[in-house]
C-alpha cells in the first residue's frame, strides 16, 4: 500500500476515533517493518524455503496469525506441495503424504489470484475439506503466490487472535507477491547454478580433449623433427638435404597449427599468462623480419620495417607473444600480397610508467571489402575461404592477435579498400624499465643459458621407443651420456641404482607417470633436478609438474637449441 494511501486511511479512522490513532500509528509502523524485513529476505536469501519461511513469519507478525503454511502447486497444477507448515503449538496429526487437491476456500485464491479470508471457518461449508487430524481453524486467509500472471503457490495463514479484515489481506496479498518474487529469483538463480555447471563441465570437456589431441599430436611431431634434426647433421646428398627440409617445415606448420588452436583456446578461457621481463623491442622485431625476409623475397615482395627514435633500447614485456602479433601480421600480408610491398612500424610513447606502443601493418594487397572487416577476428574464418589456397592457415591468425592486443592492454584496428591493400594497427601498453640492471641480467642469463656444457649423466625417463631414439641421439650428440627407462618404476630403479646429474621425465608413462615418479624421489630426499617432458601444453600443465617437485617443464617437440638452453642452465646452476 502506498504511504499516501496510509496517511488518508489513519486520518480517516482518527476523525471517527481520535483515540484509535496511536494504535494506527503502531499497527502501520508494524506492517512497514515486516515489509521492509520480507524485502530484505528476498534479496538476501537465495533458498527459497529459507526466505518463504522469513516471509511467512513477518506476514505472521503483520496480521496476527499464528499458524500456517506456504504450498507450491505441483508440476501437474492439481495438488498443493507443501513448503513447510507452521501449527502454532497445536498439536497436529494428519499424514503428511495426504494429497492436497485446490479445492475450498483456497480454491478460489488460487482461481481469483487474490487474498480470501473468513473468521468462522469451523461453521462454514469450507469445514468439509480439513482432513482428519487438522489442527482446529478459528480463522483462516490465503494470499496466492502469482508469477507473470500465474497462481504458482499459496501462503496460508490462521488462528488470528480477534478477526482477519480488509486491511489484513491486503497486507498478505503484499507478503504473498514478495514470496512470489523470491520463489522466481530463486529458479532464476538455479537455472543460472545450473547453465553455469553444464558450461563448466563443457569447457572442462573441451580442454581434456584439447589436451589428449595436444598430447597425440606432439608426441609423432616431436619424433618427426627430432629425426628430420639429427638426419641435418649427418651426411646427406643434396636431395635427401632437400627431402629433410621439407619433412622438417610441414612438421613445423603442422605444429604452428596446434599451438594457433591451443593458444585461442587460452584466450577464451582467459587463462593466457604473459611475461613481464626485460627484452629489446628492436631485436624482437629485427627476429620476426629475418625470419619472413627470404618467404618475401621468393614472392617477390619487398618488406620494409622501422622503428621510431622514441622507442627505447629495453622495454618490460612478453616478447614473444610480442613477435606472435608480429609473425602473424606479417603471414597474413604475405598471403593476401602479390606484388608491391609490406611496412612494418613501430613507435611508443611514455604515459606515466607505461609506454603506449603502437604497430602498425601496412600491404599493398587485395584489401578488404568494409562488410567483411568485422569478421576477420572471429576464429576459423578466413578471406576468400571459397578461394583454394595452399598457405589459408588455419584462419586463426587475426583471432589470436587480437586477443594478444587485448590480454597486453590494448586494442586492433583495421583500415582496409578492396583492391587497395590493408593496415593493421596493433595498441598494446608495455612497461618502462626501472633499471638497466635487470635487463643485464636478463641478457647474461640468456647468454649462458647457451653455453653447450659436457660430460654429464642424463637421465631419461620416456615410454614412446621413436622419442626415446631422438632424445638419446640429441643428448649423445650434445657430448652427453644416456640412460633410457620406461617408466617411472623403472627411473626410481635407476636412481637408487646409479649416479646421475640431471633427469628428463615424460608426464604420461605406463605403470608409474612422471608426477608420482617425481614425488617418490623428492619424497626419498633425493635433489637432483626433474625436467618435465610433456606432450601437454594446456594451461596449468607447468603448475602441475612444479607441484610434483620438477623443477622445470620443456614441452614436446624438443629441438636441439631448446634441450642444450635447458641443459647449460642446470648445468651452469650446480
Amino acid at each position: 500500500m502506498a504511504t499516501n494511501e496510509y496517511l488518508h486511511q489513519i486520518t480517516s479512522e482518527s476523525e471517527h476515533n481520535p483515540n484509535t490513532l496511536s494504535e494506527t500509528i503502531k499497527q502501520r509502523e508494524l506492517e512497514i517493518d515486516t515489509l521492509i524485513g520480507s524485502a530484505r529476505a528476498i534479496l538476501g536469501i537465495e533458498d527459497f524455503e529459507q526466505s518463504a519461511r522469513h516471509i511467512f513469519d513477518y506476514a505472521c507478525q503483520a496480521t496476527g496469525a499464528t499458524s500456517g503454511y506456504v504450498a507450491l502447486l505441483t508440476p501437474e497444477g492439481e495438488e498443493n506441495d507443501v513448503i513447510f507448515l507452521e501449527s502454532g503449538g497445536l498439536p497436529c496429526t494428519v499424514d503428511p503424504n495426504l494429497p492436497m487437491p485446490i479445492r475450498g476456500l483456497r480454491a478460489n485464491s488460487y482461481h481469483s489470484g487474490k487474498a480470501v479470508y473468513h473468521n468462522d471457518f469451523m461453521n462454514s461449508e469450507w469445514v468439509q475439506f480439513l482432513p482428519e487430524g487438522h489442527v482446529f481453524l478459528q480463522n483462516v486467509m490465503f494470499a496466492p503466490l502469482n508469477i507473470d500472471g500465474k497462481t504458482v503457490g499459496i501462503m496460508g495463514l490462521a488462528n488470528k487472535d480477534g478477526n482477519f479484515t480488509d486491511q489484513d489481506a491486503r497486507i498478505a496479498g503484499t507478503f504473498g507477491e514478495h514470496a512470489a518474487i523470491a520463489l522466481k529469483n530463486s529458479r532464476i538463480l538455479a537455472d543460472l547454478k545450473q547453465a553455469r555447471i553444464k558450461e563448466q563441465a563443457a569447457n572442462h570437456a573441451k580442454s581434456s580433449f584439447l589436451a589428449r589431441m595436444s598430447h597425440d599430436l606432439r608426441t609423432p611431431l616431436n619424433a618427426m623433427l627430432g629425426f628430420s634434426e639429427l638426419l641435418n647433421l649427418s651426411s646427406l646428398t643434396d636431395e635427401q638435404a632437400s627431402f629433410t627440409h621439407n619433412i622438417r617445415d610441414s612438421g613445423k606448420i603442422l605444429l604452428r597449427l596446434i599451438d594457433d588452436i591451443l593458444d585461442l583456446t587460452r584466450i577464451e578461457a582467459d587463462q593466457l599468462e604473459l611475461v613481464n621481463e626485460p627484452f629489446s623491442p628492436r631485436k624482437a622485431i629485427e627476429e620476426s623480419i629475418q625470419q619472413f625476409s627470404w618467404r618475401y623475397q621468393q614472392k617477390g615482395l619487398e618488406l620494409f620495417s622501422s622503428v621510431s627514435q622514441l622507442v627505447p633500447n629495453m622495454l618490460v614485456g612478453d616478447a614473444c607473444r610480442l613477435q606472435q602479433i608480429i609473425n602473424n601480421l606479417l603471414s597474413n600480408a604475405l598471403k593476401f600480397t602479390n606484388q608491391g610491398e609490406v611496412s612494418l612500424k613501430f613507435s611508443a610513447q611514455l604515459d606515466e610508467d607505461k609506454y603506449r606502443c603502437r604497430l602498425v601493418v601496412q600491404d599493398t594487397g587485395q584489401g578488404i571489402p568494409a562488410e567483411r572487416i568485422e569478421e576477420l577476428f572471429s576464429p576459423f574464418v578466413q578471406q576468400h575461404a571459397n578461394y583454394s589456397r595452399l598457405d589459408h592457415g588455419s584462419g586463426l591468425g587475426l583471432a589470436i592477435v587480437q586477443g594478444l592486443a587485448q590480454r597486453m592492454g590494448g586494442n586492433v584496428e583495421v583500415k582496409s579498400k578492396k583492391g587497395e591493400g590493408s593496415t593493421f594497427i596493433i595498441n598494446i601498453l608495455l612497461k618502462q624499465l626501472v633499471t638497466h640492471k635487470d635487463a643485464v641480467q636478463v641478457e647474461q642469463t640468456k647468454t649462458s643459458s647457451t653455453t653447450i656444457a659436457q660430460g654429464i649423466r642424463v637421465l631419461v625417463a620416456e615410454d614412446n621407443i621413436p622419442n626415446q631414439m631422438v632424445l638419446k641421439s640429441m643428448i649423445k650428440n650434445l657430448g652427453h651420456f644416456c640412460v633410457m627407462a620406461n617408466n617411472g618404476t623403472e627411473a626410481l630403479e635407476h636412481i637408487q641404482k646409479d649416479k646421475f646429474d640431471l633427469v628428463f621425465m615424460d608426464c604420461n608413462m605406463p605403470i608409474m607417470d612422471g608426477f608420482e615418479a617425481a614425488k617418490q624421489i623428492r619424497t626419498q630426499g633425493i635433489r637432483l633436478p626433474i625436467i618435465a617432458l610433456t606432450a601437454y601444453a594446456m594451461p596449468g600443465d607447468r603448475e602441475r609438474c612444479l607441484a610434483a617437485g620438477m623443477n622445470d617443464y620443456l614441452a614436446k617437440p624438443i629441438t636441439m637449441q631448446r634441450l642444450a638452453a635447458m641443459l647449460a642452465n642446470y648445468i651452469s646452476q650446480n
